[in-house]
């Protein structure tokens, strides 16, 4: 055990007499006063302005005062005077205040007690015995104490040596963030804590973070980070460009490409700054938009919730919406950034984290993602605008009077949306009677249904459709499912039975029927690599074939050639579109990964989408019915509320390499000929 530091009052002879001198003279000073202020008594009042102030040692003392006098209250404020006393960096007199702790308490006041005393052993340097005691707490309780928890156990891991632990803390406290700057600075924390550790000497092997991809990363930047700030800006880019190729989209993608004095503070745990953000905007230029201070005027606190799925087995897509939020709230003008706040719809029951936005001052809604959560949301009747980040099912029992646009939108990427654009597309070139390869299961039923629907309501037919399984097929099965559709099957059948009538092999070509005028094969892009080939195999490959977003994973691949698809702006911006340099901006600050992340694409308009809603729902703004170009597509808002999206036409040619619809006429036959 370590040895802890104690107060013992020593007064020494001198002392004692210069007390009485004063003494003497105060009384003498009293006597010829006609009257004396009187001193101020303790108030908790003051010691808490105190603490909002700064002045944490003041706010301290005022505590310790309150507690010599407060009865069954007393431990109340010596902890709060702890409390006061640690944020004063003042290790000493937080024991002092912690030790007068009579008890018993509640459990949340011991929890906070037992916290105090690590945190004292940290700032005396104790860190090890704070490691153990760490190791030794129970589970935190509440958001408060699990952020205090966590803030400790990351700084005492790195400390002790345990980087992977301080990383998985720190992602944690991240999941409690409510507002995009507070992502950032813990971000912009947790690197400049490891780069200090690293530049102190320490050593952190990536190959600790055993497969942990992401706290690798953390790692390796670490190192980065420590060499980096010690170059000019252009050898830190050299430095860190391969670091930000392996790891495409990274938490620490940003504060790395940032790396300066204003974005990495040399105090350990110093309140970090937040990184700079700012990048040109990513708005169209056709789309105006007022300035919405005067929306949050009415309440310091106004803000826009975002209700993301931030902890869990969703938790990478709720980051992934999160970063296209903050990047679209960075990029507008100043006056139309209402505060953005987070809340993890994995920690509380949605009617909880609805209370709780709105006690807050939030006067809009982003998300929720998950489906059963926008049902939920729909059925709760919010009193503030909602931008559901999923659509509600056909068959959901909910009165339509809850969904009334603007009050609440429904904005999603749904694959249906993209066969429905398909079939139009195949009716707009005249091609009418199609073949659909669909995977097993209720993703590719709504798929299959929506197609079929929008191709006879436009005259359409859908001659014939076969299931496949939707990872990894048989080979027989493909083939099977393909010679079943296009009835190459039954002209097998009938060679092999007239060779059986005739008793003699009989050269044969198999035939498909010729009806058909395209297939239509919705599959992700591993499926749709095992089934072209067989396309192929069967002599069927030259019918066009049409799939849907998912067939571009954004790496051109020679087993896809001639294939055609539909897909956001966003994934398929050709070498001369503004998208470019776009993308090149939300490559810098979010890593690579973001270029084939479409919910990144989805956060970016949901925050067009939302400011849109409340400047048009006050009448100071465009109409919601205004075409929004946003990275998704062009938007617009349906009467019942759903926003719909116009997407984009590409193909592959026969190396598997993208090629906007656009741009086809410059494409020579013979290059998207098999």
């Amino acid at each position: 055990m370590s040895q802890r530091i104690s107060i013992q009052p020593q007064i020494s002879s001198l002392g004692r007499l210069l007390r009485r001198v004063a003494l003497v003279t105060l009384i003498a000073l009293l006597s010829a006063c006609s009257s004396v202020p009187q001193t101020l008594a303790p108030s908790a009042a003051r010691a808490a302005e105190l603490a909002s102030r700064g002045e944490h040692s003041a706010s301290a003392r005022e505590y310790d005062a309150l507690a010599s006098g407060a009865g069954a209250q007393a431990d109340d404020f010596r902890l709060l005077a702890t409390e006061q006393w640690l944020s004063a960096n003042d290790p000493v007199n937080a024991q002092v205040s912690l030790r007068s702790v009579m008890g018993p308490l509640e459990p949340t006041a011991r929890y906070a007690r037992d916290l105090f005393a690590i945190e004292i052993d940290v700032l005396q340097g104790n860190y090890a015995l704070a490691w153990q005691a760490l190791g030794a707490l129970s589970a935190p309780r509440g958001d408060a104490q699990t952020e205090r928890f966590h803030a400790l156990r990351q700084r005492t891991a790195i400390a002790v040596g345990e980087p992977v632990e301080a990383i998985r803390s720190s992602r944690q406290r991240e999941s409690l963030a409510r507002e995009s700057r507070q992502v950032s600075a813990l971000r912009t924390e947790l690197l400049n804590q490891l780069r200090l550790a690293v530049t102190a000497g320490a050593r952190f092997d990536p190959k600790l973070a055993s497969r942990d991809r992401v706290a690798r990363g953390w790692l390796e930047a670490a190192q980065l980070a420590a060499v980096s700030l010690r170059q000019s800006a252009d050898a830190a880019s050299q430095t860190t460009s391969a670091w930000r190729r392996r790891y495409p989209g990274h938490p620490a993608a940003v504060i790395l490409s940032s790396l300066n004095q204003e974005a990495l503070s040399d105090a350990a745990g110093d309140t970090p700054v937040r990184a700079n953000l700012a990048r040109p905007t990513l708005v169209r230029p056709n789309l105006t938009r007022p300035a919405l201070s005067q929306l949050g005027s009415q309440s310091a606190n106004a803000h826009i919730a975002a209700l993301l799925p931030l902890s869990g087995r969703n938790a990478a897509a709720g980051s992934e919406l999160r970063d296209g939020l903050i990047s679209a709230f960075y990029q507008s003008p100043e006056d139309q950034r209402i505060p953005l706040r987070f809340y993890d719809t994995q920690r509380e029951p949605l009617i909880n984290l609805l209370r709780k936005a709105t006690d807050d001052g939030a006067i809009a809604i982003i998300g929720p993602l998950l489906k059963d959560d926008v049902t939920e949301m729909a059925r709760l009747q919010p009193t503030i605008p909602v931008l559901a980040l999923n659509a509600l099912a056909d068959d959901t029992n909910v009165s339509p009077s809850n969904l009334v646009s603007p009050r609440f939108l429904q904005f999603s990427l749904a694959p249906e949306d993209e066969a429905r654009a398909i079939a139009q597309r195949a009716l707009a070139e005249g091609r009418t009677r199609a073949v659909a390869i669909v995977p097993s299961g209720d993703w590719g039923n709504r798929v299959l249904s929506a197609f079929q629907e929008a191709l006879q309501s436009g005259g359409g037919e859908l001659l014939a459709q076969e299931r496949i399984a939707a990872s990894d097929p048989a080979a027989r099965e493909l083939a099977s499912s393909i010679q079943g559709a296009l009835r190459i099957g039954q002209s097998l059948a009938r060679h092999r039975q007239l060779q059986s009538e005739l008793n003699t092999p009989l050269a044969f070509q198999p035939r498909r029927r010729g009806d058909v005028d395209f297939l239509f094969v919705p599959a992700s892009s591993r499926l749709l690599r095992q089934v072209r080939p067989q396309l192929r195999f069967q002599a069927v490959a030259d019918i066009p074939t049409y799939s849907v977003s998912s067939a571009w994973n954004g790496t051109a691949d020679e087993e896809l050639g001639n294939l055609q698809f539909v897909d956001m702006p966003w994934m398929i911006s050709g070498a001369d579109t503004e998208n470019v340099t776009l993308r090149a901006e939300a490559q810098q600050s979010f890593g690579a990964g973001v270029l084939q992340s479409r919910l990144f694409a989805m956060g970016h308009d949901a925050w067009l989408l939302s400011t849109v809603m409340l400047s048009g729902s006050t009448g100071q703004g465009p109409p919601l019915n205004d075409p929004i170009l946003g990275l998704t597509g062009e938007l617009r808002v349906g009467a019942d509320g759903r926003i719909a999206r116009s997407l984009e036409w590409a193909t592959l040619n026969r190396r598997g390499e993208l090629i906007l619809r656009d741009q086809m006429d410059d494409q020579s036959t013979d290059d998207l000929r098999e």
